[in-house]
């Protein structure tokens, strides 16, 4: 009875669209793309972290901050002993560490380059991002087609089902054709039950790709998603842009400098430092 029912109700859709005037309408696989592009989880966090990186180069370059502090030493807790105690006294003092020579320059090496991974890694996000719309629409795609195939051959089988059992109530014809109908027309149920689970599953991917919620309502997938199969030459330049190879290719580099920076690392730095003391009357350096 389940099987029937949902199959009447997509039957209906077919034979009274206008009931249904409130349904999404079909998908636009293009307007995905660029909706998933735009708002997708994954990409936005790449995207951020590509705008944080690339102000990390600035600040690796730039010296330490120096050091300035002030202190007082007082003798009684009730009055200022400075200039009566030699024990009391003012003094300011400034440091500023230099770094071994050659450590800014590294580190700056280091934060460009990673820079570079956050850049190659949002193109790469993009062209996963793009393959898993694609994936999932031709996966709805393929659901849909099939779910109109099916309820036109159940409505093929249902009338020959009617006419050999108008045959048979006549005398005419024999009562294993009726069972033989009634019996592929449950089949075809019992596929089109799987097919509506199959859809709310690709519908809910290709959401989750999109960016939106799972349950985000889809219209009817009509159109086939058309792709071309690329020549050797293209394959080749495909290669040599590959977002993913780039990427492999700019965390080679980072590293690179990751291992110069941790060599040059091992040099000592160096720490400047000027001292002013005031002790009441005479200053001592």
């Amino acid at each position: 009875m389940i099987f029937r029912s949902r199959s009447f109700v997509w039957l209906l859709m077919l034979l009274a669209p206008s009931a249904f005037a409130d349904a999404p309408a079909p998908i636009d696989v293009r307007a995905l793309l660029d909706e998933a592009l735009a708002a997708n989880p994954g990409l936005l966090a790449a995207r951020a972290r590509a705008r944080a990186a690339d102000h990390a180069p600035s600040q690796a370059e730039a010296p330490p901050d120096p050091i300035v502090s002030l202190a007082y030493t007082n003798e009684s807790l009730d009055r200022v002993t400075l200039g009566s105690s030699d024990m009391s006294n003012l003094s300011l003092s400034w440091s500023q560490e230099v770094l071994y020579p050659g450590k800014r320059r590294l580190a700056g090496e280091l934060a460009h380059a990673s820079v570079g991974v956050a850049t190659t890694e949002i193109a790469a996000d993009e062209r996963a991002v793009t393959a898993g719309v694609k994936r999932a629409y031709v996966e709805l795609f393929r659901v849909d087609r099939t779910r109109e195939i099916l309820e036109q051959s159940r409505g093929l089988l249902e009338s020959l089902r009617d006419a050999a059992r108008g045959r048979y109530e006549t005398g005419g014809g024999i009562l294993e054709n009726v069972l033989r109908a009634q019996a592929e027309i449950t089949r075809l149920d019992v596929e089109l039950e799987t097919l509506f689970e199959a859809r709310a599953s690709a519908a809910a991917d290709l959401n989750a790709a999109v960016g939106r919620p799972a349950s985000s309502p889809l219209g009817i997938a009509r159109e086939p998603l058309v792709t071309s199969i690329p020549d050797e030459a293209a394959l080749e330049a495909a290669l040599e842009r590959s977002p993913a190879l780039l990427t492999k290719q700019a965390a080679a580099r980072r590293e690179e400098a990751r291992v110069a920076l941790a060599e040059r690392n091992l040099k000592p730095d160096f720490v400047w430092s000027a001292a002013y003391m005031n002790r009441g009357g005479s200053t001592r350096w």
